[in-house]
């Protein structure tokens, strides 16, 4: 845990902290996605700046990805996971894509987890689909570019691109997907010791 003082002068306001206000924020990240719009409105400069102040509406998962890409220097491993009770495995939701998703960039790497975390043990998928039939042309479910990312139990399907772009940073992990209906294939692999296992994937 880190205490930081604001950095602002004369009194005034930045992201909601004025002159020297203390903020406590964790080093270690998770970014909880309680909506399923694609609404920008919180604060993405950083993980541990948008989880205190989100929109009116929440978290989305591109708030999220932005966010955590944004306080990529921070350098420390930031978790995007999703709420259970938004995104039931029993109805999954769904996330409506109308552009492409922010490419995961953060260098200590990000674990995107959609684990089912209500049911003993856990289980995959947890209700969360990412629909990308109104994306546009080549759009990609899930693009990635660093390595030691690990994305866990999402539903990815009708792309006009690839499900899943793993590129050419190493160690990364893709498990427990569905992956179906993608124009341009399943997952493409640039990298190297790449993990990809338990997934489904019908293009």
């Amino acid at each position: 845990v880190v205490t930081a003082i604001a950095g602002n002068v004369n009194g005034t306001v930045a992201n909601g902290i004025t002159d020297n206000d203390t903020l406590t924020v964790t080093t270690v990240d998770t970014v909880q996605v309680r909506n399923t719009t694609e609404t920008v409105n919180g604060n993405v400069t950083s993980a541990w700046m948008l989880v205190p102040f989100p929109g009116t509406d929440g978290i989305s998962l591109r708030e999220a990805m932005t966010a955590v890409n944004a306080g990529s220097s921070v350098g420390f491993l930031d978790t995007i996971d999703f709420n259970a009770s938004v995104f039931p495995q029993a109805t999954p939701a769904t996330i409506a894509m109308t552009s492409a998703l922010p490419t995961i960039s953060d260098s200590a790497g990000t674990v995107i987890s959609a684990l089912n975390k209500t049911t003993t043990p856990v289980t995959l998928p947890a209700g969360v689909i990412l629909d990308g039939a109104t994306a546009g042309v080549g759009v990609a479910g899930l693009t990635m570019t660093t390595g030691s990312n690990r994305l866990l139990g999402l539903v990815v399907q009708n792309f006009l691109g690839v499900g899943v772009v793993m590129g050419s940073g190493t160690g990364n992990e893709v498990s427990g997907f569905v992956i179906t209906g993608n124009a341009g294939g399943g997952i493409t692999i640039a990298g190297n010791s790449d993990k990809i296992f338990q997934n489904t994937i019908n293009n």
